[in-house]
């Protein structure tokens, strides 16, 4: 018995995925196919599906995740105003010129979030007698992160541990 899941079982879970592809393909199309005659009500549908509707949609997806949901939802907000601004004319932006003070805004709030992440880290990896490779594993299943994620952090935390050993060698203690 083979572990590969099936499609409608990873659509089951994952259902937001090809709802939002086609989201951005249709708006994408429409945004580059329109002569932007009505560049405000467009600019407003494209905002509200990018930055609105997408991330809503992530949360009600994932939202089983909790906290990882609503920071998958935030950075999909700053993805979105980024998005918006490359799809839409400079000389159309009447809203998104309003809102620019949100994109800095979430910004910092993933920040701090992630250095929290980065703080809990390097307190597992130095606190603990616990292996770096062990302790990446262990934040690394605690905070769903990807697998690459992991294998860099256990490679940060080696490198840090080498240091403060060279560092110990140096001064003699």
């Amino acid at each position: 018995m083979s572990f590969i899941p099936t499609l409608s079982t990873w659509l089951g879970v994952h259902w937001f995925l090809p709802v939002a592809t086609v989201m951005v393909i249709a708006d994408s199309m429409i945004a580059r196919s329109d002569d932007w005659h009505a560049s405000r009500v467009l600019e407003a549908a494209l905002l509200f599906d990018f930055v609105i509707l997408i991330p809503l949609l992530t949360l009600w997806c994932y939202r089983a995740h909790g906290r990882k949901a609503v920071l998958r939802a935030l950075g999909l907000v700053c993805l979105a105003l980024w998005a918006t601004d490359c799809i839409m004319p400079r000389q159309h932006h009447h809203l998104l010129a309003s809102i620019e003070w949100l994109r800095p805004i979430v910004l910092v709030v993933l920040g701090l979030f992630e250095v929290g992440i980065l703080i809990k880290f390097y307190r597992a990896v130095f606190g603990n007698k616990e292996a770096p490779d062990k302790a990446a594993a262990r934040m690394a299943r605690q905070l769903g992160l990807l697998l690459f994620v992991e294998h860099t952090l256990a490679w940060e935390a080696r490198m840090w541990l080498r240091i403060r050993d060279f560092l110990k060698y140096i001064t003699g203690r």
